[in-house]
């Protein structure tokens, strides 16, 4: 066992402060494994829920994240659908798995969530032997189940309908299914490939499982999937502080929204009663009776300097005791060779006042009581591997914008050209039946495509209300026009070029870099993504320049956008711009 779990203690609704990022993990992690109870760690945003939760992965691979979108994000906006998928796995899983102890990381808006009452049916299963179930009722299960119904099934959560065809990409699943019926029975089932709508293999059985959250009167609470739960609050005054301005927020939306003020979407959270709460703060540090204060600090990277790394550990031993935490063989016989007084052994024996290495798999390092604990990642300027939630959520390539194609739109082929989608139809071929998409054309001509080559099909796009020509099957027309617009591109591009020729001829001052802009960047709390720190050193040498900026950022929600901005909106104020 870990010696730093020994040092720790638990004390229903205390203050546990004064730990460091990693130590607050392994705080957690001891708890969970000592304990028969449901853990659930509670953040105040989206972006700290997944920072445990990478963290805590490193020590318990099945920890769970239950991710959610903002308030106004899901209500205003879209709700994010990799987010959904994940927590309904992650309810599934729960309900499966129920006389299994779960850790689970989550934020304000995903423990307060309305979620289905968990007696209810999330599943139906098809099978070749199940002559009952007719295709209506598959059908309605799955416009009960959330399914969106498309011309062609690409992406989990689609469906599509040609006759006794039903073509469906279950959640969970790697591959989408074909159920094909005879009069009132199931036939086949078989797997396809969603690229080429081509089948791949025969199957006996599929599982469809419910892929949206619709709630009854009898919702649940997180807390009602994961009974004889303890809770543990990061940072308990920001999250008080964060539930007040998410009422504030509701309270906003229903007025703009002309509904009752009082319209509830969630879990009121002064009524959530988890079995046990602990609490850690982060920031503050308290003396009082009702808290646990511990005293520890991070190291200071050695920058690949060995000869520091040695010094340092030969030094330090005489009052605490050391320990290298090392991944594998490899890093523990390249130090060996270093550092030749060092003891090889495990965290079950650890030397007192030695300098032990092991291995053990760690985040960070830390000076903590008596124990002065070094990973790789204090050793090495590297960073931590960075490990977002897993998702079976399976987005297929969309083929431009054929994917919302309707019977009767307008399209364009690469060959043909204008004309008009009318559906897939099943066509004998050499005694093989196969899928092909149906285009009508001038003087009702008929062009019918093989599926896989879907690739050379895109929606016609034009102004609202104008109707295209129709093109006439073997006539100059099309291509001309081709010719035609492959001119036009030509002297738009020469227009681009033109337009940042001139563009970079404009010249602007440099920003210099100050100081000030280091103690700006260190009130952040936290440590910068990869991305993060990538994309907030090309802003910097953007503005550098002598020529004006000209750059997009894009991100996630909850990934730490609003801290690159931030960085640059400094810079930019600091050398006097707007």
């Amino acid at each position: 066992m870990n010696p730093i779990f020994n040092l720790f203690e638990y004390k229903e609704n205390a203050n546990v402060c004064g730990l460091t990022k990693e130590l607050n993990s392994l705080y957690i992690v001891n708890y969970f494994r000592k304990n028969d109870k449901n853990v659930i760690i509670l953040t105040t945003s989206m972006y700290e829920a997944n920072n445990f939760y990478k963290d805590l992965l490193t020590y318990e691979p099945e920890c769970q994240l239950f991710p959610m979108d903002d308030f106004l994000t899901s209500m205003a906006i879209a709700v994010s659908p990799d987010f959904r998928i994940k927590r309904l796995e992650t309810l599934e899983k729960l309900k499966n798995e129920q006389n299994n102890k779960h850790l689970l990381v989550t934020h304000l808006n995903g423990y307060l969530k309305y979620l289905p009452n968990k007696n209810e049916e999330t599943s139906i299963k098809v099978s070749t032997d199940s002559k009952i179930i007719s295709r209506e009722i598959i059908l309605d299960k799955l416009e009960t189940y959330g399914y969106k119904r498309e011309s062609l099934v690409t992406t989990t959560g689609e469906y599509a309908v040609r006759g006794y065809i039903i073509d469906v990409f279950p959640m969970g699943q790697n591959k989408p299914i074909r159920i094909e019926f005879f009069d009132n029975e199931i036939e086949k089932i078989k797997e396809f490939d969603e690229t080429t709508q081509l089948t791949t293999k025969l199957i006996d059985e599929i599982e469809i499982k419910k892929i949206n959250e619709i709630t009854s009167l009898e919702s649940n609470s997180l807390l009602d999937y994961m009974p004889n739960n303890a809770v543990f609050l990061i940072d308990e005054n920001q999250i008080n502080n964060a539930y007040q301005n998410l009422m504030n927020e509701i309270f906003e939306y229903n007025v703009n929204k002309n509904l009752d003020p009082n319209t509830k979407y969630m879990f009121d959270y002064r009524e959530m009663r988890p079995d046990s709460t602990y609490k850690i703060d982060t920031v503050n540090t308290y003396n009082d009776d009702n808290s646990l204060t511990y005293h520890s600090k991070e190291l200071t990277n050695f920058n690949s300097n060995l000869q520091n790394l040695r010094d340092y550990c030969y030094k330090e031993r005489r009052l605490k005791t050391v320990i290298i935490a090392l991944h594998n063989h490899k890093q523990i016989k390249e130090l060996q060779e270093e550092m030749k007084e060092a003891y090889l052994t495990n965290v079950d024996n650890i030397y007192d006042h030695a300098i032990n290495i092991v291995e053990y798999q760690m985040n960070k390092g830390f000076i903590f009581d008596k124990y002065i604990v070094i990973t790789p990642y204090d050793i090495d300027n590297i960073k931590t591997k960075e490990i977002k939630y897993r998702s079976s959520i399976k987005i297929g390539r969309k083929i431009k914008s054929f994917s919302d194609l309707e019977i009767g739109d307008y399209i364009v082929h690469e060959v043909h050209g204008i004309g008009i989608y009318n559906g897939l139809k099943t066509l004998k071929n050499s005694g093989y039946e196969k899928d092909y998409i149906e285009l009508l054309y001038y003087g009702n001509d008929k062009v019918y495509i093989p599926v896989e080559k879907i690739d050379r099909i895109y929606k016609y796009s034009a102004k609202e209300g104008t109707k295209p020509k129709l093109n006439k099957l073997n006539s100059t027309a099309w291509a001309k026009k081709k010719l035609e617009t492959r001119n036009k591109i030509k002297d738009i591009s020469n227009e681009l070029l033109e337009l940042y020729s001139k563009r970079n001829k404009i010249k602007t001052t440099p920003y210099k870099d100050f100081e000030e802009e280091i103690m700006f960047a260190l009130n952040f709390p936290y440590t910068l993504t990869s991305d993060q720190e990538k994309t907030i050193n090309e802003i910097s040498m953007d503005l550098k320049k002598d020529v004006p900026m000209d750059r997009l950022l894009c991100g996630d929600v909850g990934y730490g956008k609003t801290e690159v901005a931030f960085r640059a909106m400094f810079k930019t104020v600091i050398n006097n711009f707007q």
